[in-house]
């Protein structure tokens, strides 16, 4: 590889971390149970609809804080279930959240959408954009982590999380 490719890669993979062992290992239970029962991809997508889409878009619907989802089947069933289940491994720089103290004592945090004058506007979990002026901010930090939540293995019974696998592999 080129310097230059070198040094893409490494501001790309900042802060990556190999899974823990307990998550490898769900990671790996996870994919074993899709692989051998399959999933319903008709409930899959009602699955997307309630746990996914306030934040992705997948076919021209949902939310615009995540990473956009069409086509996702192409990054392959292993990449797809460690996206999933362990958002943070791997967090493109434009999807890192920030966290934001402000002159009234609050603290925020939220993925930085755009600079509008002299104001911020961030976005919150649920999608929603908050608009602060840059007087109000005495700091802001962006992590190397997700908006995502990490516990998706936790909320998502086995039989759920087949079914939106299922939704989002035929999604090539």
């Amino acid at each position: 590889l080129s310097t230059s490719h070198k040094q893409a890669a490494a501001l790309l993979t900042q802060g990556a971390q190999p899974p823990k062992a307990d998550l490898a290992k769900v990671l790996t239970t996870r994919l074993g149970d899709y692989r051998k029962r399959g999933g319903d991809a008709k409930r899959g997508e009602e699955v997307f609809k309630a746990a996914c889409a306030a934040c992705h878009q997948l076919n021209g619907a949902g939310g615009n804080i995540g990473p956009q989802l069409d086509g996702i089947a192409s990054r392959g069933i292993e990449r797809v279930v460690e996206d999933i289940l362990d958002p943070n491994r791997n967090v493109d720089i434009a999807f890192r959240y920030s966290i934001v103290k402000l002159r009234n004592g609050q603290t925020m945090v939220g993925l930085k959408r755009r600079e509008v004058g002299m104001a911020v506007v961030f976005a919150d979990l649920t999608g929603k954009e908050t608009t602060i002026p840059k007087a109000d901010i005495v700091s802001q930090k962006q992590t190397s982590r997700s908006l995502m939540p990490d516990n998706l293995a936790e909320i998502l019974p086995p039989a759920d999380f087949n079914a939106l696998l299922a939704y989002l592999l035929r999604e090539k």
